[in-house]
């Protein structure tokens, strides 16, 4: 069985013109934005309730008496709480400190959908602008502190905002639920992987369009001859068909092409929420393949099986390993 590659981000920080806003893309932050000004970077360990410590690494520029800035860091294992919106919540807290909060509202980032909270606060006369998101056990902060509250929502912040966008690669699965199962933050799932996985990620061509989806993977090898993959990625607003079993039609023959043989295929629904669903056992060359796919509005999930022996498909390993994928609610 072939290993798996890392696909790696550039390192680049683009020059701007002096009118220009000033663009940063970090592969150690795996993010993307456009400060006002030329940031500085400073990094600053600081210890947490927990006793552990965490490094946190920032981006900040002032411009025209405000400061704009952006931050992330990682947590130690163990050390958050079960829901994300819990761990924002104590983030949220601790920025305000004896501050007020003004407004706030919770959701989801990006076309990942990571969980996230802003809000606005004022302390000591200054007022403050914060958006923050988890990704896995990496928290983002993207802030902005003036003088004027105007300056929270003028037509540079909107475009500092717009402008921050995180990486598409998810961070390795390092949390564990009670069961033992594996934690995708980022992928919204959790799985009964026999072993750590490993992440992998592929930008694909779309069919019918001129656009690309990025596919991210997690991994786990058995042997020299099986490996354990669940796959997920969203597609873009408005490229699905109506019918959910055709979109699912369309993955199943995108992965048998161009040679594959189709061995057994059934339609049903998949978890409490009656998801669209496929699984399809298959082969390529001297290859078996089983796979349930299955779709969440514009999400796709894929949960396979790949093996040189046709046995090693229909188990109780593999039985138990399928059966075990769950996906969470956004807010997990």
């Amino acid at each position: 069985m072939r290993a798996f590659a890392f696909i790696s981000m550039a390192l680049f920080a683009a020059s701007a013109a002096a009118d220009d806003p000033f663009e940063l893309t970090t592969r150690e932050g795996r993010f993307s934005a456009a400060f006002p000004a030329d940031p500085v970077k400073t990094t600053n360990e600081v210890t947490l309730k927990s006793g552990s410590k965490t490094a946190i690494v920032r981006y900040a520029a002032v411009h025209k008496k405000a400061e704009y800035g952006i931050a992330f860091n990682d947590y130690p294992k163990g050390t958050l709480a079960a829901k994300a919106q819990d761990v924002l919540k104590g983030v949220r807290d601790g920025n305000i400190g004896d501050g007020s909060l003004d407004e706030e509202k919770t959701g989801v980032f990006g076309a990942r959908k990571l969980p996230m909270r802003s809000f606005t606060y004022t302390r000591d006369k200054l007022h403050y602008r914060n958006l923050i998101v988890l990704d896995d056990h990496r928290l983002y902060q993207a802030m902005i502190a003036a003088e004027s509250e105007d300056r929270l929502t003028d037509e540079t912040a909107e475009a500092f905002y717009k402008a921050f966008k995180i990486a598409g690669d998810p961070p390795p699965i390092v949390k564990k639920d009670k069961d033992g199962n594996f934690v995708s933050r980022a992928g919204r799932y959790s799985v009964a992987f026999p072993d750590t996985p490993k992440a992998q990620t592929s930008e694909v061509p779309l069919m019918g369009t001129d656009k690309k989806i990025t596919v991210h993977n997690q991994v786990v090898e058995v042997g020299k001859t099986a490996a354990l993959i669940v796959a997920f990625n969203d597609y873009p607003v408005g490229v699905l068909s109506p019918d959910a079993q055709d979109t699912l039609q369309g993955v199943r023959d995108g992965n048998m092409a161009p040679n594959g043989k189709l061995l057994e295929e059934s339609k049903g629904t998949f978890g409490p929420k009656k998801l669209p669903m496929r699984e399809i056992t298959f082969t390529k060359g001297n290859i078996h393949f089983r796979s349930r796919i299955i779709l969440d509005g514009t999400r796709l999930y894929q949960v396979m099986i790949v093996a040189e022996d046709a046995k090693t498909l229909t188990n109780d390993a593999a039985k138990k390993y399928l059966d075990s994928f769950k996906i969470l609610p956004v807010d997990d």
